[in-house]
């Protein structure tokens, strides 16, 4: 087993102010990590604590909708990252039939979101940009990478979604065999 670097850059301290950008380009993600990448106590279900989001939404008609459809779609992404899965047994059964074996993250489960947006004008009336899927996209991967990063010096390279765990445990216990 490889010892963990201790020579790693503290994760820089980010703020919506680092991201915005007024020259179109759309989208930035970070995730500050608490103990992504740093430490992760073995049995506890990874977590970052703080999100920072920038989209460009063309022309923002209802910044209060607008802030609602990127933390429902962060909340989306970590979700498919560290919670929601459909699990079938051998037979083809479906086993996460309730809400009791389907795990969704309420508020308390996720981080807090600072968000803020660009407005680059489209090419339509309005001059609007789809936002429904903010964040979604770019936080399971994230989220992934920084759970993977965070058991790399044990040779892990992979971890199966969602990054439960169990499934955290098993990917250390591949390694080690």
């Amino acid at each position: 087993m490889r010892e963990r670097p201790t020579d790693r850059p503290a994760v820089p301290d980010l703020r919506v102010s680092d991201l915005s950008r007024d020259d179109g380009h759309d989208r930035a993600l970070h995730l500050q990590q608490r103990r992504l990448g740093y430490v992760l106590v073995p049995g506890e279900r990874p977590d970052c604590d703080h999100v920072v989001a920038v989209d460009d939404v063309g022309s923002a008609v209802n910044p209060q909708i607008i802030d609602g459809q990127v933390h429902g779609g962060l909340t989306q992404g970590i979700a498919a990252a560290l919670y929601e899965e459909g699990a079938y047994d051998e037979e083809g059964n479906l086993l996460t039939t309730t809400m009791a074996t389907y795990l969704i993250p309420s508020a308390a489960e996720v981080p807090s979101y600072e968000t803020d947006r660009t407005e680059t004008r489209a090419d339509n009336p309005l001059g609007v940009k789809g936002v429904g899927e903010t964040g979604t996209i770019a936080s399971a991967p994230a989220v992934i990478n920084a759970v993977v990063d965070a058991l790399s010096h044990l040779g892990v390279t992979d971890v199966g979604l969602p990054a439960t765990p169990e499934r955290v445990w098993k990917a250390i216990e591949a390694v080690r065999s």
